[in-house]
């Protein structure tokens, strides 16, 4: 049985402050045979994350195991090869795409337990009003750029910020030829590269960054709207690589 937190209070009882410290408010509860316990997108996608990089890491050390090989070699290893080629290629897609998934989850979660908190708004102009209770029309960028400065009352991102120029400019373009497949080879709609290209060109390095930036991203906008000295919940903490 799942019910949204907020709900289970109301019906049943207050949760002591300890046990859910970690938990966000847009949690569900979930009641099984075993236990209750809380379940919540960050910790899905979270989990999503730390088993599709392991594989990613696992194989990628498999497969430079073939590097030096000769071609001969390589043959009879070939199906062998081939699997283990097919294994690693998903594991990369679905950790850098978890990324993403993780990264909207977060803050699209903050968004509306501030708005639960405040919902009154007067402080915010229409346009901002909109943009954080309506988490459907804002752009990713929207996101990152704007709710840690609503929630928080103070901006977080400086110009030039090396940290987002990479996610922007490097590696968000994996993202959306991942998302939006297409052999329509139009790099002036999408940023001067070829959508296709990017799909082949995702390997571990790629993964590995996208990992790291994931963390050091949502960890800054994190310390930002809950403060500096905030505990740092498990299903982040762990991301760090």
């Amino acid at each position: 049985m799942n019910i949204p937190l907020a709900d289970f209070e109301s019906k049943f009882f207050t949760f002591k402050s300890n046990v859910v410290k970690n938990i966000p408010r847009h949690a569900t509860v979930r009641i099984s045979l075993w236990k209750l316990g809380f379940i919540f997108p960050e910790d899905q996608f979270f989990h999503d994350i730390v088993q599709s990089f392991k594989i990613g890491k696992i194989t990628n050390e498999q497969l430079n195991n073939y590097k030096n090989l000769k071609h001969s070699r390589l043959k009879e290893e070939q199906t062998r090869l081939i699997n283990l080629l097919r294994d690693h290629g998903v594991a990369c897609r679905g950790c850098f795409l978890a990324c993403f998934y993780f990264i909207e989850a977060y803050l699209n979660g903050v968004a509306w337990d501030w708005v639960k908190q405040h919902p009154e708004m007067d402080n915010l102009s229409k346009k901002k009003q909109a943009l954080i209770s309506d988490s459907n029309q804002a752009t990713l960028k929207d996101k990152i750029m704007n709710y840690p400065n609503i929630i928080a009352g103070k901006p977080l991102w400086k110009n030039n910020e090396p940290l987002l120029e990479t996610f922007f400019s490097d590696l968000k373009p994996f993202r959306d030829s991942l998302v939006h497949p297409s052999p329509f080879a139009v790099p002036e709609k999408f940023g001067g590269y070829d959508k296709l290209a990017k799909i082949y060109e995702l390997k571990f390095d790629e993964t590995r960054k996208m990992v790291d930036i994931t963390y050091k991203l949502i960890l800054k906008v994190h310390k930002h709207i809950k403060g500096g000295q905030a505990p740092i919940p498990n299903w982040l903490q762990d991301l760090k690589i």
